[in-house]
């Protein structure tokens, strides 16, 4: 142990740190889980190589009484991050790929998906990125943001199917370069997109049961904790930590919420204000290799430094018609590969790394047969992937809305192959339920996102496969008769059941007889994304029809059906592909299951993790 007098004071972008001989510890993480009195030496090699790294990273200049001594710091601890660097430029790729897996096996017993509805609440952006079809500017005649009735459209379907996570994406401050922007916000009472985001969240948790998620952009301390009251967890993806991506000619130029030193602030923020964060970066966009494996290491120091980084994406580059980057080469699958296998080497067997399923690259020359497709899917499994990310059985993924979600049978029968339990997840993954009062605002007591995730969340923080609880009557079960009978609710409107109440009685099962990839297609070819300006504001009419050709052993209609003619701007299509059903057993109903054995009955006992975060 190391004396407290012994300890001197070092300053990195004004916070201080403590220095103890050679070795720089982070405060107040430190400080406060260790004392003041003393500071076991196995912590301070640790956390020196992390100090440097994120400070670096953000621009900040670090100074010490010392610099001798913090230079041997650096030195020595950089030997392990070599070692990783040197094994994933010199070993093959089967080895690389095979030490992934391992460690994932070692640290996650099931694989787990996010069912969810994407709400791309404003496409407007200020940045222009050269990959992007996302962002859209203004447009005659079209809104600048989704009015909440829309929202509330989507959100409830969502609900009704089983959906558990509202996703939230938008550009990044329309406001500060479009004056429509601005005005729009104007009348809808908010002075930014970020309070309007909030508000949004807040209508969605409060009148579905759905968990936010909220994808914002780079953000200040005080637009986090905004956020963090309306929401269960939060992202921003790192991309890339080059600031060669910035110049003329590059996919970042012209994107100021692209500077890398904003973005790690922002994920630094997070972690400061107790936020579970999803980050992550995007391959194929002119970054070297080398260059990904800094961008893994500055996550994972973050990540060590405020266990926050709750899941990191790898996310590879798709070439989109109409971009700057439409004729960039995309790439191959075993770019995808190698570097999520090297993200599980870096940042260790507990980690939640995550490949979007609906991205996955084909090898050269093959053909988009689904086989080929669920190929490359087992090849991310055996790569160290332990999540498939957010699946929605009704939305369309608006950043790559060429690439429709899987079919989540399908995607279950690959798992199931690889050996795990697929299981379907909260926004907050499983290890930050087991802690959830650090993690989740619970300022609104029962009506709090703390309360509203745990009325979601089985023991082992997965979604539930029942809503009973003890004390509650069997009649109790769905909070949506207690949302019906409020005063406030719409009257026009469905029965609304909270999220999951279609699991302890449906299943991931196709309701028509078209291919999973036909129906899939079907459902997310969606309409434009804005009501149009002069066109009613009203939530349209959604109520449960029963036309002369329907019978009573046919499918229920959807009420996306309902409202498909009276929306002027509909978001999703009329068809359901499926829905979230957990048995009573913990695992998918209707999805194909893993063979038996200790691992697949302790992902169902345990949850999705080995440790906390």
């Amino acid at each position: 142990m190391i004396r407290s007098d012994a300890l001197q004071l070092v300053f990195v972008s004004g916070r201080a740190c403590v220095h103890v001989g050679s070795h720089v510890l982070l405060p107040p993480i430190v400080q406060r889980q260790r004392g003041k009195k003393s500071i076991p030496n196995s912590v301070n090699r640790r956390s020196s190589s992390s100090l440097i790294r994120i400070a670096s990273a953000a621009g900040a200049a670090v100074h010490t009484v010392n610099p001798p001594a913090l230079k041997r710091v650096k030195s020595s601890t950089l030997s392990d991050d070599e070692d990783i660097r040197r094994f994933g430029n010199t070993a093959s790729l089967e080895d690389i790929m095979r030490k992934a897996q391992q460690l994932r096996d070692a640290g996650h017993s099931c694989v787990t998906f996010s069912p969810k509805v994407f709400l791309p609440l404003t496409r407007l952006c200020r940045d222009s990125c050269g990959y992007c079809t996302f962002a859209q500017p203004p447009a005659a005649g079209r809104r600048c943001y989704m009015t909440l009735e829309e929202v509330l459209l989507v959100a409830r379907a969502g609900a009704q199917q089983g959906c558990t996570e509202a996703l939230f994406t938008l550009g990044e401050k329309p406001e500060e370069l479009y004056p429509e922007a601005a005005a729009e916000l104007a009348h809808l009472g908010h002075s930014s997109t970020v309070s309007y985001v909030a508000e949004a969240a807040a209508v969605v948790f409060r009148e579905t049961g759905l968990l936010p998620h909220v994808n914002a952009g780079t953000l200040t301390t005080e637009e986090l904790l905004l956020l963090r009251k309306v929401s269960a967890s939060q992202g921003l993806m790192l991309e890339s930590s080059s600031r060669r991506l910035l110049q003329p000619g590059m996919p970042h130029h012209n994107c100021p919420d692209k500077d890398p030193n904003a973005r790690v602030a922002t994920v630094a923020a997070a972690g400061e204000a107790n936020i579970p964060f999803t980050t992550g970066i995007l391959i194929g966009i002119g970054e070297t290799r080398d260059e990904r494996l800094d961008d893994l290491f500055i996550i994972r120091d973050l990540h060590r430094r405020y266990r926050h980084i709750q899941e990191v994406i790898i996310q590879n580059f798709r070439a989109k018609k109409g971009t700057a980057m439409s004729a960039a080469p995309e790439p191959p699958l075993e770019e995808l590969l190698w570097t999520t296998a090297m993200a599980r080497i870096i940042l260790g067997p507990s980690a939640n790394i995550q490949a979007p399923p609906n991205l996955t690259p084909l090898e050269r020359g093959d053909s988009e047969a689904p086989a080929r497709i669920e190929q490359g899917w087992a090849s991310l499994l055996a790569a160290g992937i332990n999540d498939w990310g957010g699946l929605s059985p009704i939305t369309r993924d608006f950043v790559n809305p060429e690439k429709p979600w899987p079919h989540i049978s399908g995607l279950a029968a690959v798992t199931a192959r690889a050996g795990f339990a697929l299981l379907p997840r909260l926004t907050a993954y499983p290890e930050y339920m087991t802690e959830p009062r650090r993690w989740l605002d619970g300022s609104g007591v029962r009506d709090s996102i703390l309360a509203g995730a745990l009325r979601l969340a089985d023991t082992a923080g997965l979604v539930r496969g029942s809503l009973w609880s003890p004390g509650s009557s069997l009649g109790e079960r769905y909070f949506g008769e207690a949302a019906a009978a409020s005063p406030t609710a719409d009257p026009t409107a469905p029965v609304q059941q909270a999220p999951g109440t279609y699991l302890i009685h449906s299943e991931c099962t196709p309701n028509s007889s078209m291919s999973s990839r036909e129906e899939d297609s079907s459902l997310q070819a969606n309409a434009e994304p804005a009501m149009a300006i002069g066109s009613s504001s009203e939530a349209p009419s959604v109520q449960r029809t029963t036309s002369s050709a329907e019978t009573p052993g046919s499918p229920a209609v959807s009420p996306i059906a309902a409202a498909h003619a009276a929306s002027s701007a509909p978001r999703i299509q009329a068809g359901r592909s499926w829905q979230v059903a957990v048995g009573e057993d913990g695992l998918m109903r209707g999805c194909s299951r893993p063979p038996v054995s200790d691992r697949v009955a302790g992902g169902v006992g345990r949850g999705a993790g080995g440790g906390g975060p």
